[in-house]
């Protein structure tokens, strides 16, 4: 049976369905010790954590027997992956897991932001009423930007494009899209020049950064 070691929090479903096919060992700090991460990687098969374990180099050289690392999101900013695929480590993503709710929180920023409501809230605690003093904004018909066109920068675009924005799209590694659609696809320097709101969804690497 392989073992797994989970290093940071874990949904307690998840968790049991894990514990029901394979050797489970979690602990959700442990990736506050990365001496100890290491000391005991040997006997592992697969490695599952968050955005705070670091899987780099030093560590997977004492993972001899490490062929999984799963991670329980999209971003890769604390994985060595070119290191991974060195050693024949296969790194899997939770890809699209969290679209809905990114979607959610982009909308929900955009009209926040545009709408002032912080600034309406932060007067109306002081017990005034400031409805001409602060200038608020429609949401509906602004240009929301998307730099990055995967799972979750379409998932961003369908949800806020229901929500009143005309959405801009660039995505450097799509020419044209497959069907017609009511998004624009442009270049970086048009969406940086013509969007109201910007949205970044792209993996933050040497490249992106």
């Amino acid at each position: 049976m392989p073992n797994v070691l989970i290093s940071e929090f874990i949904n307690k479903n998840s968790l049991n369905k894990l514990k029901k096919v394979f050797k489970v060992h979690y602990d959700e700090k442990l990736w506050k010790y990365p001496k100890k991460i290491a000391r005991i990687i040997k006997g592992f098969d697969c490695l599952i954590v968050r955005n705070k374990t670091l899987v780099n180099k030093n560590l997977l050289d004492q993972a001899n027997k490490i062929r999984l690392v799963g991670r329980l999101g999209v971003g890769m900013d604390n994985i060595d992956t070119e290191y991974c695929y060195s050693k024949k480590i296969h790194v899997q993503l939770a890809i699209g897991m969290n679209a809905d709710s990114v979607a959610e929180y982009v909308g929900t920023c955009s009209l926040l932001l545009i709408k002032q409501i912080s600034l309406f809230h932060k007067e109306t605690l002081k017990g005034k009423w400031p409805r001409t003093s602060i200038n608020s904004e429609e949401l509906k018909g602004k240009n929301l930007g998307i730099i990055g066109f995967g799972s979750v920068g379409k998932k961003v675009s369908e949800y806020c494009s229901k929500i009143g924005l005309k959405i801009i799209v660039h995505d450097k590694y799509l020419k044209k899209f497959k069907r017609k659609s009511r998004f624009q696809l442009s270049s970086l320097s048009f969406l940086l020049k013509n969007s109201d709101i910007i949205s970044l969804h792209v993996p933050l690497n040497k490249e992106s950064k």
